[in-house]
């Protein structure tokens, strides 16, 4: 496999001891992530990339603890990196189904946490969200739609279950509405039904549903299907099928964010996305807040964290820029039509 450093020995890292003084031992970051295969490769390859990253960078001051946030339960494993490990701050995700169950940890610990997946609402006092919103993802999707679609009407297919499709669901709803259209809710439990003949489709449902490749409309039609579930393309699909997220394609990449990809390419046998592209980011974001020397004890650091990035209201990354209104991600969005494998940029959307 082309990698510069196997996963084993990045885990191994983030586990073994240092000897240096307290005056440049670095500061440790634990982070809660998804290792399941069923994730499509996400989690670890935002290991490799964080690793990779603080290699290449040779940043020194900060390093990483990562743990598997599904091999046992993701607040149990925060807490551990936190009252244990000593960690000064944590990244959740990707691939944690409730990230907002480690906020709530860390929290309880008086640790910031950068989140990289999804929260279905912002925490202002303790998280930084550096990955897109659903919220703003589905209000571009009703926008993009109504433009694109000469019937009024829309069939919303939801899980309730996952309270980020709730809030995607509820804001394309209102959005939709707003605009003069009619929305038809239908709750999805276990299985995606045929899709019907309705000119508009949305589906909020999460990354980790099985049925994405079952999707079918009767009699040849061809609705207007939009994801709203997650930032990203879905495994495979036999309909066309549109969403929204913030990496940039080919062509709108600035040149640092296209010599990243192109990296991580090189060393990956799959293909680099959102995760590896968040996780230059994060590294960034630490590198910018914490200073190189200086005795840094994890309370020192933590009341640092709090201070650098929560009272930030802007953030210049390799994945663009990102405002926190109100507490919720601001970025650029990147609107993809999508058929089987094949991805296609239709629109950019500013914030």
């Amino acid at each position: 496999m082309k990698r510069d450093v196997g996963l084993v020995g990045l885990l191994l890292v983030g586990l073994v001891g240092c000897s240096q003084s307290p005056s440049d031992a670095p500061v440790w970051i634990g982070q809660v992530v998804s290792l399941a295969e069923t994730d499509h490769r996400i989690g670890p390859q935002t290991i490799r990339a964080i690793e990779r990253d603080l290699l290449a960078r040779e940043i020194h001051q900060i390093a990483f603890r990562h743990v598997d946030g599904l091999r046992s339960p993701a607040r149990a494993q925060a807490i551990r990196l936190l009252a244990v490990n000593q960690v000064a701050a944590l990244v959740v995700g990707p691939g944690i189904p409730h990230p907002e169950e480690v906020v709530a940890a860390a929290r309880s610990h008086g640790a910031l946490t950068v989140v990289l997946d999804e929260l279905a609402e912002p925490v202002r006092d303790s998280a930084v969200l550096l990955g897109s919103d659903p919220v703003q993802r589905a209000e571009a999707l009703a926008r993009f739609a109504q433009r694109h679609s000469s019937d009024r009407t829309a069939r919303l297919l939801v899980d309730w279950r996952d309270p980020r499709c709730a809030v995607a669901a509820r804001a394309f709803g209102k959005t939709w509405r707003s605009l003069g259209q009619l929305c038809r809710e239908e709750t999805v439990a276990d299985s995606v039904p045929i899709l019907g003949t309705e000119p508009v489709v949305a589906l909020a449902l999460p990354m980790t549903y099985r049925h994405w490749p079952t999707l079918s409309v009767p009699n040849g039609q061809r609705p207007l299907i939009l994801s709203l579930g997650f930032d990203g393309p879905v495994p495979a699909t036999k309909l066309p099928l549109h969403y929204a997220t913030i990496v940039p394609p080919i062509g709108q990449r600035s040149t640092a964010c296209q010599q990243w990809f192109e990296k991580c390419q090189k060393l990956e046998d799959e293909p680099v996305e959102l995760p590896a592209l968040l996780a230059r980011d994060v590294v960034s974001l630490f590198r910018e807040a914490i200073p190189a020397v200086g005795v840094r004890t994890p309370e020192m650091v933590r009341d640092l964290l709090r201070r650098n990035l929560l009272e930030r209201s802007r953030f210049e990354g390799i994945a663009g820029t990102v405002t926190w209104p109100e507490g919720r991600p601001f970025r650029t969005l990147f609107l993809h039509r999508q058929l089987a494998e094949k991805r296609e940029w239709v629109e950019t959307v500013q914030p």
